[in-house]
Order: structure tokens, then C-alpha cells, then sequence
């Protein structure tokens, strides 16, 4: 008998098929669910390693030995003429169909129930915002090295400095943090990255900490050949680590033959000990884990009692204590708290622009001062325009201030240098609805779509906008189904919709209750409800009002769905009512210049 045929007798052959439909159907379900139960990376290859190692084994266990009806024997001990494998080799035919059924229903819900989104335009099929630059980089995230993962917080916070070193260098388009540091812990090209971020540089590292040692290897990449320009290794102490960030980005300059004017951007230089510590909290901060601030105020604090005059500790400080407003006994003290430390770090530093970007906010959410805030938007602008904090708040400034065209521009010059910023994307196709331009709306909507796997809401919102309620229907949620009902026709339908979100949502979304009304010609009600919308948007501290955010009500009264109240009289009474109308807003100047 040949080997072949044993190998068939034995169902060699058909334990490896088993075994390799099985492992295929692991260890796609294992990657797919392990990220939504938010095990660890490794947890996946774990899997997959465990079960390569167990398929010789499988394959050994099924030469030596066969089910009979005694059990389990070694294949030597079993008669041949008693041996039953041909009706064992049947079962394995059964179990082979049964998991090929159970791949296929895997890829059925893995594409069409879990992924249930409109098919996203293809990455490689939008159009990039802007040609690749000459000079133009994104900085990935150094990989930590060392032997203790936790150090993790420390070779984030070196690319971070590095890279907002390079921002503040006239003509070097930096790409933002939050798109570079997308990339982390994906197998991706460098090719593919730089194509993605429409860059023509890549820097990319490592870093090894051990006690007061650190090892740092950096290295630039040129996209189109994956090529590296440069490469240096640093072995230095801790108290060089400002000089070590400095030399990477003078080097950088130096490959992309920059002529600069002034000199490079330099580190703000403080002790190790304060260093460590603000890199530890600014990491907890970036995680958006709000769990976790007062462990990031603890550490900032630790860090500014040992440099009281270290301006982003404190800067930080007020960010971290921002996030716990209203988790306190006072609202009134917790307030006062992030203000003080706010104003800490721009008595320290008075041009620090992240700071006065936060302060501008402050100024208007806390003191209504749409003129002030407007004069620190500019500035803080002007001082550092490619940073990703300042380049957001302006944005999103803009946005309130309605004026779309602004936004516009500002969306657009965001999305060059921070093309994976999510709020980013939707704030320019928002812009592009609120001027009318509703097919680049679509197209900005698709390029969501296709980044982000979100954003039906906002493209069923602008098919309705567009008079097609039929396509809107099969995407809005429960707040404008009503809507798309109502311009069909159905107006039963749509009332018993409307009622259903009403008794169970209008307490929670009061501006969408009067939108509804406003689109379906309820005026009366629909500004009966605008007016307990403002009402809510009022910030109260310790029951008393403090103060109307103008341009919060702005940004809700802009929506397009307002439109059919535009010409009634009420409607410019409610927007001097708040200081919003076209008339009050155009005395406030607010003019940001784009860099080329």
C-alpha cells in the first residue's frame, strides 16, 4: 500500500483539512472580536501561533492512533479487518461541511451584519486635499524598545516633542498627531502610510530606556523609494534627552535642505524627574480615559512642585482639570480650579499658543466674550498655525462663529496636516452644507465613510437636504426619520415616528425637536422649542445663571433644517435675542491667515 493511500486510510488527510478550516475560522473570529473586548495586541498572534504549533501535532496524533468502539487505540493495535476508519473518514466528512458552513456564515456577518455601513469610497480612490509637498513629513510614533512596557508613555512622548518641534518650521507640512499616531501597532508600509497621509517624508524610531539611560534610534524615510535619507543612533542620560530631540529636528531641516530665517524650533528644557512625570500624565490625558484624570492631575502636580515655572505642566494641569468639572462638590470651585492653572501657564509664558487657544475658550464658554475670544483665536493662530490643538479650536471657533466659508478654508488646511482627524472631516462637510454645496458635502461624507466607518446620519441628513427623502430614509436615525417621512408623503407614518422619539428622547436632544418641527412647518412649536433649547444651553453654577454661551447657540441655530423659519420675524428676534444675528457677528473681527 502506498503512503498516500495510508495516509487516506488513517484520515491523515482529512484531519488536516479539518484542522486547517478550523484554525482559518479562530483565528478570523479571534482577530475580529479580540479588539472589541480590548484584549492586548498579542492576545491575537497568541492564538494564531498556538494553533500552527498544533497542527503537526494533529497530524502525528492521527497516523498513531484511531477511534474504534472501545475508544481511543494506537493504529498498531488495532486489527485491520475490525478497523472502522471508513466510517470515522465519513464523520470527518461531516464535520469538514459543518465548519466550511460556519466560515461561510462568519464572512456573510463579518461583511454584511458587522460592517452594515454604505460601501466607503476605496482610500485610493478619493482624492488627496492637497498634492504631496516637497518638504512635507509625518512623524510615527517611536517603538518602545525597553525591557518594561510601561515605558510606553516615554517613546510617545519623544516622537510628540519631536514632532511638534517640526511643526513650528515655516514651509514643512507636519502632519497632526492624531493621524501619525494612528499608524501605532499596525503592520503598515511606509509607502502606504505616506500615501494615506499624502506625505513625502517619514520619520519613524525606537526608543530603549533603562534607568537614566536611554538609547534612541531615529531614522527618515523618503515615501516613494522607502529609502532612508538618514539614520543615527543617540546613547545618552536623561539630561540630554532635550538636546537629543533638538538634534533630530535640526537634522530633519537640514536633509529636506531647508534655508530658514531664524533657527530651529528649541525644546523647553526642565529637569528629567518633571519630565518623566508630564510625559507619563500627558500620555493618560491622550488615552481620552476620563477615569483616569486624577492620575494625570497627580502627576502634573508632583511634576510643578518640582519646576513651578514649567509652562506646559501647567497648561496640561488645566486640561486635566477641565475633564473633572462638575465631578466635584462645588461646580463653581472646579471652574475656578482649571481657570487658575490656565492663567499659571500664560503668566509664565504669555505666547505659549496651545494656552491661549485654551484660554479662548475659556473667555467664551465662561464669560460669553465672543470678541475677546475672537482676538485670541487670531493670535494664537498666528503664532503657531500648524499646531493640531490650535488649528482644531480655531476650527471649531469658526464653525460657531457661522461663517462657513471660513470654515471652509480652515477645514480644508486642517485636513491637509491632519487628514485622520475625525471631528475635522465632519466640520468641513458640515461647512459645505451650510453654503449649499451639497455634492462636495457628499463627497467629504464619503471620504468619511471610508476612514472612519461612520456617517450615515450626516449623509442621510444631506441626501434629505438635496430632495432625495426616499435614499435619506434608509439612513437617518430615529431624530430625522420623521423628517424623511414627511417629505415622502407619509404623514401618519411620520407623525407615530415623531411621537415614538419624542416620549423618549426630546428631554435629551431639545435643538433636534425643533429642527423637526422647523422642517415639517411647525413653526409656532418650533420656536417655542428653540427658545427652551438656548434656555438649556445656559451654564448654571450653584443654581444661579452665569451666562449664555452665544456661540454654542450659534453653532446648534445654524443648521440647515432651520432654513423654513429664516423668514419669519421671530427668527431674527431670537438671533439679536443672543447676539448671533448676521448684523451683531459681522462688528466682530475674526480673520485668520492660512499659511501658503
Amino acid at each position: 500500500m502506498s503512503f498516500i493511500k495510508e495516509l487516506k486510510r488513517r484520515n491523515v488527510i482529512r484531519v488536516a483539512i479539518a484542522y486547517a478550516v478550523a484554525t482559518w475560522l479562530l483565528v478570523e473570529v479571534s482577530v475580529t472580536t479580540f479588539p472589541m473586548l480590548r484584549l492586548p495586541e498579542w492576545t491575537a498572534t497568541f492564538v494564531t501561533v498556538l494553533l500552527m504549533i498544533g497542527f503537526p501535532v494533529a497530524l502525528i496524533f492521527a497516523w498513531a492512533y484511531e477511534l474504534t468502539p472501545e475508544g481511543l487505540k494506537k493504529e498498531k493495535h488495532v486489527v485491520r479487518s475490525e478497523s472502522i476508519t471508513h466510517l470515522t473518514g465519513r464523520k470527518f466528512n461531516f464535520a469538514i461541511i459543518g465548519l466550511l458552513v460556519l466560515a461561510l456564515v462568519f464572512v456573510i456577518v463579518d461583511n454584511y451584519v458587522l460592517r452594515d455601513e454604505p460601501a466607503p469610497v476605496a482610500l485610493e480612490q478619493t482624492e488627496p486635499t492637497v498634492q504631496p509637498l516637497e518638504k512635507s513629513i509625518a512623524v510615527l510614533p517611536f517603538i518602545n524598545m525597553s525591557d518594561d512596557p510601561g515605558n510606553e508613555y516615554f517613546s510617545d512622548g519623544i516622537s510628540e516633542e519631536v514632532l511638534n518641534l517640526l511643526a513650528q518650521v515655516p514651509g514643512l507640512r507636519v502632519i497632526a498627531r492624531t493621524s501619525s499616531f494612528s499608524f501605532k501597532g499596525q503592520n503598515v508600509d511606509i509607502a502606504t502610510i505616506a500615501e494615506r497621509l499624502n506625505v513625502t517624508h517619514v520619520l519613524e524610531g525606537s526608543v530603549r530606556k533603562s534607568s537614566n539611560t536611554v538609547r534612541i534610534t531615529a531614522q527618515l524615510v523618503n515615501a516613494s523609494t522607502s529609502g532612508h535619507i538618514w539614520s543615527e543612533t543617540f546613547d545618552r542620560t536623561l539630561e540630554d534627552i532635550f538636546d537629543i530631540q533638538d538634534e533630530i529636528a535640526a537634522e530633519v531641516v537640514e536633509q529636506l535642505k531647508f534655508t530658514l530665517l531664524a533657527p530651529v524650533p528649541k525644546s523647553r528644557n526642565t529637569d528629567p524627574e518633571t519630565y518623566r512625570l508630564y510625559l507619563q500624565a500627558t500620555h493618560i490625558l491622550n488615552q481620552l480615559d476620563w477615569g483616569k484624570n486624577a492620575q494625570a492631575e497627580s502627576l502634573l502636580r508632583q511634576a510643578l512642585q518640582l519646576d513651578p515655572s514649567f509652562t506646559t505642566g501647567w497648561r496640561e494641569l488645566s486640561r486635566a482639570l477641565w475633564r473633572q468639572v462638575g465631578t466635584g462638590p462645588s461646580l463653581k470651585e472646579d471652574i475656578r480650579r482649571a481657570r487658575e492653572a490656565l492663567g499659571t501657564a500664560l503668566e509664565i509664558e504669555p505666547n505659549d499658543a496651545v494656552s491661549l487657544a485654551y484660554s479662548a475658550w475659556h473667555v467664551m464658554d465662561f464669560d460669553g466674550d465672543i470678541v475677546r475670544a475672537a482676538r485670541l483665536f487670531e493670535r494664537t493662530f498666528s503664532i503657531e498655525p500648524a499646531n493640531e490643538d490650535v488649528v482644531r479650536a480655531t476650527l471649531g471657533f469658526a464653525m460657531a462663529f457661522g461663517r462657513p466659508e471660513d470654515v471652509v478654508a480652515i477645514g480644508e488646511y486642517a485636513i491637509a496636516h491632519n487628514p485622520l482627524c475625525y471631528s475635522c472631516n465632519v466640520n468641513l462637510a458640515r461647512a459645505y452644507q451650510r453654503t449649499g454645496r451639497l455634492d462636495e458635502a457628499e463627497a467629504a461624507i464619503r471620504t468619511i465613510q471610508s476612514l472612519f466607518r461612520r456617517g450615515d446620519g450626516i449623509l442621510g441628513l444631506n441626501l434629505l437636504l438635496k430632495g432625495q427623502p426616499q435614499a435619506a430614509l434608509k439612513l437617518l436615525g430615529e431624530a430625522h426619520t420623521p423628517l424623511a417621512l414627511y417629505d415622502l408623503g407619509r404623514l401618519q407614518e411620520s407623525a407615530v415616528a415623531f411621537k415614538a422619539w419624542l416620549d423618549a428622547s426630546a428631554d435629551e436632544r431639545p435643538w433636534d425637536v425643533a429642527r423637526a418641527y422647523a422642517w415639517m412647518g411647525k413653526i409656532d412649536a418650533a420656536f417655542e422649542a428653540i427658545d427652551k433649547a438656548a434656555e438649556r444651553d445656559q451654564l448654571r453654577v450653584e443654581g444661579d445663571i452665569v451666562r449664555w454661551n452665544p456661540l454654542k447657540i450659534s453653532r446648534a441655530a445654524r443648521h440647515p433644517l432651520f432654513h423654513r423659519l429664516h423668514d419669519d420675524p421671530r427668527w431674527q428676534e431670537f438671533l439679536e435675542k443672543y447676539g448671533i444675528s448676521a448684523e451683531q457677528l459681522a462688528d466682530v473681527q475674526f480673520k485668520v491667515t492660512l499659511p501658503k
